[in-house]
């Protein structure tokens, strides 16, 4: 009874340090999982940072959007820019 107790506890310290390793790795992954995101999402401001988006303007075909995005960014703010070349 007692050798069974024993190999018990040992079968149960076994595990629970099995557990606790899982545990350390798994907290290991989600820090690792965190500091991807934040790169991931650092790189998307950065590549985003001087882009200029224009919404709900139609499309027309072969038109070209650079002059397009340019003539009504001036109208819009009666800008007396340069026209783009």
């Amino acid at each position: 009874m007692i050798e069974n107790l024993t190999k018990k506890t040992s079968e149960f310290d076994s595990t629970l340090k099995s557990t606790s390793n899982l545990q350390s790795r798994e907290d290991s992954v989600i820090m690792q999982e965190y500091k991807l995101q934040a790169e991931i999402t650092d790189l998307k401001c950065r590549s985003m940072r001087e882009n200029l988006l224009l919404f709900q303007i139609p499309e027309e075909k072969e038109e070209q959007c650079d002059k397009k995005s340019w003539n009504l960014l001036r109208k819009s703010f009666m800008c007396k820019t340069p026209k783009p070349r």
